[in-house]
């Protein structure tokens, strides 16, 4: 034999090698151990053996020599050869019997490798070869599992499900699903009803030569019912590879071996399976192959599988008609209107239902004509028989009479229109009469349903006919505007849900039920409101309700199944099945049409005006919020404003103009886009103030605030609300932002106040294009760094602490045609994240629309807050919807993060980019100062606008792991933002009234300056804050003395009582945590001193100890800066529970932790000497509860108390599992 090939190729065991392993592995378990030349095997056993050895030829000579083309195929003899030296146990199977079936398996094999030809064949004779089997991989509903069996055909081998194809006299795609049908019921009892088709390929077969396989993809819809517990890239993975590899000297099949039989089916399975999250397409299943009779070889008893005529007439009479009818029928009498119609609308589903749902199933049935109907029904129903006579009044009563024929006869013309072959390839030709909208909740988990709306007792979604002076009135409008309108004014009706808290997921043609060769328009739309959500029907068991047969039989009678409650859903069922399947996958919304949702075409285009925020009181509401801050109590025509305030006041009316002329508008398309003379007659004239920004300045002639309203306007029209930006990839990339979120991707981090005064922002750098082209790097490259920059000055986490999981191009808000580089970066150390801004609440916040009625005046809504937020808020929330998906991180740069070009290693980084609203820790700290000044000014005004509006919850105090509701005006609350604004640049140092013995160290990587530095800051920022309070309330020294306004004061004290509460309160907890550490040291030396007390007399060791420590004055007394190990309460801000824990930290510091997390007072502690040692008692008090428990007895007092502690905490872990642990601020 030849010896191993050593080249460039894998390695590759010599012919003998691989043989030996293929019979290893495939055939020996077969042999005997002792085998006699004389013994002769069964017919089974050849037949098996014959089985496994054309697998390892088959193996050795295709798919070997696929990986090895360099190999000779081995003839007949060759492997004889080779197998009987290897096993003689084989000799038996060679010698002449009946059939010689090993030898036969030998050429076939052969055969069939040598017209495989390996690896150079394109299979492209395929088509020419006969289809003589048919492969399924079965899949789970979720695509994630697939079912495959073990040694069915070969033994220890896996297999997708096999079964010989064979049938004549149907079209042949209708034989093989039906053979496909039939391998999965047979292997699994999973019945075609619960299966989809979602692909088919031509393979070629491993059964004999020059023949194919027909394979498909199929999905099991039901998840109770799969039985595949089989990861389909686990397969998949097992199928990578060599077929031997090599463990010391001796060769061995690889796990591909075991999947002999998926090897062909391998590629094309691979492909789906990378394909799997995209949209699904299903293939449509053919008539002859699902209809019952012919399951099961097609001789199964008809009784048992479709019930007569009469039985299925019976079932839905007896279903939908028999409510409706009088129990004593009188044939004389004459049915109301009202009657006549119900009944006819019953009738009509009980047509529909037979004639086309039924024989949809049984297409050997013939549709049933008029007569049928009329015949079965009178018979079985005499009490129909009035409404199918003529009465002897005349005109009305006549038209009543012939209404229940009319309905049969349309029925049945329906049925036949939509008859069950039909591929419905002409629905784009019929007319749109009516819209259906199947409306989910937030979750996509719940439905919406009505019932009884059209038919008695069957379900139903949300349906509108669309009328013909609808699309009259709406002349101008798209057709889908139209369908829209309708779609929204029918969720309004049924739900009283508003179009503003409903997004379009999808929408289809669907033919119609109501009329012949007519269709709806069905939409799937989301209600993104929890709270309004009316409907609480399972979309899941909705789906389930509707598959199936519509009759089943009960001992000897038939009767009509869940799904016939369904009959007007079942049109969109499929549709339905589809999406549910796919609701986890990244959501694709729909835009809505402005002629839809314009609020005064609302309610039949009559809409109250005054639900609109009227362009005077948005503009007045605007510069309330945004410019009222920066502005003089009492302005002076003769005041000259500095150049900083001139900037400062520009960027707020920058502000205002896009909220406007664009977000405003584009909630209200009808409004008119206003003029830089529009705004500039507004803003003055409900301003004074500002008529001094709009004077030429004596420094450089250019009035600021003119250009910048000129260039907002311009901006405004340039993304007008009707614009789909397909020309963002034209203009210049001028700024990077940042949305940077935790470990868990549920909190982020936004700076207040950084480019415009009182609203949120991302983390946003300006990037220099004239000086980072001479870098010389790749634009990513500068964009990265321009990010990861932004993300150090800000938070100081460095780009090895970060992942870039997305990136988009936005629109611009700072310059006209320019766009933003927009990031989603996580930050992987969760010690080091500064942010506790929980994603959700934001885009909640950002909801809705931008100014809110209360009584009688206009506010803005929280959505002005994030103005700078709202270009990138439907990707964010598209990403949140998708964060628990798997997760991709784009790679960074590798110019981006070199480190020596950080840290200006090549070139000076403020030189290159600047970030807005930042010249330096110092400059940012004094202008955040003045600015908060000034928004303390503007609150202590007391708006009664102001006091009406309510706080989000992240505006309220936050105490490290605990965020409580506040409920207080919003010039309180604007209070508690100044108080943290502050350090909107330096998020680790959230100000605190505490002294400096609650320091945890540096956060968020520690380049912020040493601890002396943040406490200068700090009381710096204290001071400024006493002193923009003292400004406030007081204009002179003079001023206070001589014109105190007593009323003003009290109105100012009460405007900031909420601030001046909870920083008393955050002072006195600080405070008492200190006293309750030194307390517990106290009580811990006086336990040590009752012991020695006890123990002092006869114990000269311990007489002469105490009077040396007496002498030296050195007693233990432990300061709350020196116990820096012994508590969580050394840091300055209270620590979150969901941060990591020190393996090192005692079971006192975790209960502290515990109870600062909770915000509940330190646990005390009482220790006492026993005769044994010492004992300790541990008590947290609280208003709602209270806790007492006894540790066990240790020899040490601090082990005493850390006995005490992990029994409380065992006990509140407990209590905790049962019911919400309460705060003292609930």
């Amino acid at each position: 034999m030849e010896e191993e090939v050593h080249c460039s190729l894998p390695a590759c065991p010599t012919e003998d090698d691989a043989i030996k392993a293929l019979l290893e592995n495939l055939v020996d378990p077969l042999l005997p151990p002792k085998p006699s030349p004389s013994d002769a095997p069964s017919k089974a056993l050849r037949e098996s053996v014959a089985k496994q050895v054309h697998a390892v030829v088959v193996l050795y000579n295709y798919y070997h020599r696929r990986d090895h083309p360099h190999l000779e195929c081995l003839l007949f003899e060759s492997f004889r050869s080779l197998a009987t030296v290897m096993r003689p146990a084989l000799l038996p199977h060679f010698e002449e019997s009946g059939e010689a079936l090993l030898e036969k398996a030998f050429v076939d094999a052969c055969s069939l490798s040598m017209s495989l030809v390996g690896a150079s064949t394109d299979f492209s004779s395929l088509k020419k070869w006969p289809i003589r089997k048919v492969a399924v991989l079965l899949v789970d509903s979720k695509k994630s599992c697939c079912y495959l069996q073990q040694s069915s055909i070969t033994q220890g081998v896996w297999s997708l499900l096999e079964k010989t194809a064979a049938g004549e006299g149907q079209n042949e795609e209708a034989v093989f699903q039906k053979v496909a049908f039939a391998a999965i019921e047979e292997a699994t009892g999973i019945n075609h009803k619960d299966v989809v088709i979602l692909e088919r390929h031509l393979v070629h077969s491993l059964s004999e030569e020059k023949t194919t396989t027909q394979f498909y993809i199929m999905k099991c819809t039901s998840e109770d019912k799969f039985s595949g517990e089989f990861p389909v890239e686990e397969a998949l993975n097992c199928m990578q590879g060599p077929l031997f590899e090599k463990s010391f000297s001796e060769w061995s099949t690889n796990s591909t071996v075991e999947y002999f039989h998926v090897l062909p089916y391998a590629s094309l399975i691979a492909d789906w399976f990378s394909r799997r999250e995209d949209a699904e397409f299903v293939i449509e299943k053919e008539a002859e192959a699902v209809c019952d009779e012919i399951e099961s070889n097609g001789k199964a008893d008809e009784s048992d599988i479709c019930p007569r005529e009469e039985d299925a007439i019976r079932a839905l009479l007896e279903n939908l008609v028999d409510p409706l009818l009088p129990l004593k029928p009188s044939p004389p009498g004459v049915s109301s209107k009202a009657v006549r119609e119900a009944v006819a609308k019953q009738v009509r589903a009980v047509v529909v239902l037979y004639n086309y749902y039924h024989r949809r199933e049984h297409p050997h049935l013939e549709c049933l004509s008029f007569e049928s109907f009329r015949r079965l029904t009178t018979v079985m129903r005499p009490a129909l028989l009035p409404h199918f006579k003529e009465s002897g009044e005349a005109g009305v009563l006549e038209q009543q009479t012939v209404l229940l024929e009319k309905v049969i006869v349309d029925a049945c013309s329906l049925s036949m229109s939509l008859d069950a072959s039909s591929d419905f390839s002409s629905l784009k030709k019929w007319p749109i009469k009516k819209v259906a909208v199947l409306l989910v909740d937030s979750k996509k988990t719940c439905c919406y349903l009505q019932h009884s709306s059209i038919t008695q007792g069957v379900w139903s979604i949300l349906e509108k006919t669309i009328e013909k002076e609808e699309v009259a009135a709406a002349k101008g409008q798209s057709e889908e505007a139209i369908f829209q309108k309708v779609a929204f004014a029918a969720i309004k009706e049924a739900t009283g849900i508003n179009h503003k808290d409903v997004v379009i997921l999808e929408r289809h043609l669907v033919h119609s039920l109501s009329e012949e060769q007519t269709t709806a328009k069905f939409y799937i739309m989301k209600c993104t409101s929890e709270d309004n959500f009316p409907g609480e029907l399972p979309v899941e068991e909705v789906l389930n309700c509707m598959q199936g047969s519509l009759f089943e039989k009960s001992f000897s009678e038939w009767s009509t199944n869940s799904i016939v409650e369904y009959f007007h859903v079942l049109p969109y069922a499929s549709l339905t099945a589809d999406w549910f399947s796919r609701r986890e996958e990244a959501e694709s919304v729909i835009e809505k049409e402005a002629e839809a949702v314009r609020d005064e075409i609302e309610s039949n285009g009559k809409a109250d005006e005054s639900d609109i925020c009227p362009t005077k009181d948005a503009i007045r509401a605007l510069l309330e919020n945004l410019v009222d801050p920066l502005l003089p109590h009492k302005p002076s025509p003769t005041d000259s404003p500095s150049k900083a305030v001139r900037e400062s006041v520009a960027k707020q009316i920058h502000a205002v103009v896009l909220l406007y002329n664009y977000y405003h508008r584009r909630e209200h398309p009808h409004l008119e886009c206003l003029s830089f003379e529009s705004f500039r007659s507004f803003t003055t004239f409900m301003r004074p103030a500002l008529l001094p920004h709009f004077k030429e300045s004596g420094e450089d002639g250019v009035v600021l605030l003119e250009k910048v309203i000129v260039d907002a306007c311009s901006l405004s029209v340039s993304l007008d609300a009707s614009s789909d930006f397909s020309c963002l990839k034209k203009w210049p990339i001028k700024k990077v932002a940042v949305l940077l979120v935790d470990s868990k991707k549920t909190t982020c981090y936004l700076l207040h106040s950084s480019i415009t005064q009182g609203v949120w922002s991302l983390l946003e750098k300006t990037i220099e294009r004239e000086k980072t082209a001479a870098i010389g790097r790749n634009e990513e490259a500068i964009f990265q760094k321009a990010v990861f920059a932004a993300i150090k000055e800000a938070t100081g986490i460095n780009h090895k602490d970060i992942v870039i999981l997305e990136r988009h191009l936005v629109h611009s808000l700072s310059e006209e045609k320019t766009t933003t580089q927009f990031y989603i970066i996580k930050c992987t150390s969760e010690d080091n994240f500064p942010g506790e801004f929980p994603v959700e609440e934001a885009l909640n916040c950002m909801k809705g629309p931008l100014f809110e009625k209360g009584f009688s005046e206009w506010a803005t809504n929280f959505v002005v807050e994030y103005f700078h937020v709202l270009p990138y808020a439907s990707l964010i929330a598209d990403w949140f919807s998708r964060r628990e998906d798997a997760e991709f991180v784009i790679e960074k740069e590798a110019e981006a993060v070199y480190d020596e070009i950080e840290s200006n290693g090549n070139a000076d980084e403020s030189d290159i980019f600047e970030t807005p609203g930042r010249r330096g820790d110092n400059a940012t700290l004094k202008r955040s100062n003045d600015t908060n000044a000034r928004k303390d000014a503007a609150a202590s005004r007391s708006s009664p606008k102001a006091k009406k509006k309510v706080a989000p919850k992240f505006y309220s105090r936050n105490l490290r792991g605990r965020t409580i509701t506040a409920v207080e005006p919003s010039s309180q609350v604007e209070t508690v933002v100044a108080l943290k604004a502050n350090n909107n640049n330096n998020a680790d140092n959230e100000m605190s009234p505490c002294k400096d013995g609650y320091s945890n160290g540096d956060r968020g990587g520690g380049e912020a300056g040493s601890q002396r530095e943040r406490d200068n800051q700090r009381k710096k920022a204290v001071t400024d804050k006493l002193k923009s309070i003292l400004k406030r309330n007081t204009y002179s020294v003079a001023d206070h003395e001589s014109n105190l306004n007593l009323e003003e004061l009290q109105t100012t004290l009460l405007s900031r009582a909420s601030s001046l509460s909870e920083t008393a309160l955050k002072v006195l907890h600080c405070k008492r945590d200190k006293l309750t550490l030194q307390q517990r040291e106290i009580e811990d030396e006086i336990a040590e001193y009752d012991k020695r007390i006890k123990n002092v007399k006869g114990n000269w060791e311990l007489q002469l100890e105490t009077i040396l420590e007496t002498c030296n004055e050195t007693y233990p007394r432990r300061s709350l800066q020196e116990s820096h190990d012994k508590s969580a309460c050394q840091s300055n801000k209270r620590q979150k529970l969901c941060e990591p824990l020190s393996s090192t930290k005692s079971m006192c510091q975790k209960l502290d932790d515990l109870c600062l997390e909770n915000n509940w007072v330190l646990p005390n502690y009482h220790v006492s000497s026993t005769d044994g040692g010492y004992e300790a008692e541990v008590r947290i008090k609280e208003t709602h509860f209270a806790h007492t428990i006894c540790g066990e007895e240790k020899s040490d007092a601090e082990e005493a108390r850390e006995s005490a502690a992990a029994c409380l905490l065992t006990r509140l872990r407990h209590n905790t599992r049962q019911q919400p642990s309460t705060s003292r601020h609930d």
